[in-house]
């Protein structure tokens, strides 16, 4: 299609299939996932990126030191629908304080959000979270709504290898009101499972919008390498695959990551992330 129509017309194209594809054809979420989670079978129960953290505060419990993470993602190859974000985050022995803000979108329709979260880890094997995110839609001639709503995550590792997670987004059922009409935002629970050993590791999760059909995940990863990372996924309603690789190092990581949608095409996404910086065991 990119080649046989011209670009106005295949992003008009492509936007009308989002409006009008079934909601199980789209995100649970308000804007796109980040990169390392994109490569990664779309899951963001688990990682150490802070992007991840708005999905569940909790996995930041582990950080140490100062982490600090930037994203780029590009779903169906428009940048009308680009997200650019931020993140960061400092652990300490007493609790975990985390940031966040993203930008997705163009003038026409932009969403612009940021949150705060706090986790806390008890012992070495249970970690709790909450955090509370402010998002923007704005819209032409000056139409905005503003609306907020809280996460709640936990993680629990009953052995080194195996992670069990459990999140919930916008419990409260907070919603979009503008002049003449209102939509809610997503609200969505999320549980998660991963065995995770040495230089291997299996990822899964389900994933429920509260009016919305389940979304089931699983991903597997490796690292061929000390420094290296590869992975591959899936996710269904409907279909899609994903592949990630990383690079380390020292202190850095370095992701990119593709996914393909039955119906809509390919996401690409990249990011660059410090980790533990200012920490040393």
């Amino acid at each position: 299609m990119k080649k046989l129509l011209p670009p106005a017309v295949r992003t008009a194209i492509i936007i009308c299939l989002l409006l009008l594809a079934p909601h199980r054809a789209v995100s649970q979420t308000v804007t796109a996932k980040p990169a390392a989670a994109i490569g990664q079978g779309g899951i963001s129960s688990f990682g150490i990126d802070c992007n991840l953290d708005s999905d569940n505060p909790a996995q930041m419990a582990y950080t140490r030191g100062l982490d600090f993470s930037l994203n780029y993602v590009l779903p169906y190859g428009l940048s009308e629908l680009s997200q650019r974000s931020a993140a960061a985050g400092f652990g300490f022995e007493a609790a975990t304080v985390s940031a966040n803000l993203s930008v997705s979108g163009d003038d026409d329709s932009r969403y612009t959000s940021g949150g705060l979260a706090l986790a806390r880890l008890f012992g070495q094997s249970v970690a709790v979270g909450f955090g509370y995110n402010v998002v923007q839609h704005s819209l032409p001639y000056d139409e905005k709504a503003t609306t907020g709503y809280s996460t709640i995550g936990l993680q629990y590792r009953p052995a080194p290898q195996w992670r069990l997670s459990v999140s919930v987004c916008n419990l409260e059922g907070s919603r979009f009101e503008y002049t003449y009409n209102s939509y809610r935002c997503p609200s969505v629970a999320r549980i998660g499972a991963a065995w995770i050993k040495s230089s291997v590791g299996i990822l899964t999760e389900v994933e429920k919008d509260f009016e919305l059909d389940h979304v089931v995940r699983v991903a597997v990863f490796a690292k061929p390498v000390s420094c290296i990372t590869v992975s591959v996924g899936a996710s269904t309603s409907p279909v899609n695959l994903h592949a990630g690789a990383g690079f380390v190092y020292r202190k850095a990581m370095f992701k990119v990551c593709v996914s393909h949608h039955q119906t809509l095409g390919i996401t690409s996404g990249a990011s660059v992330s410090l980790v533990g910086l200012f920490y040393s065991k």
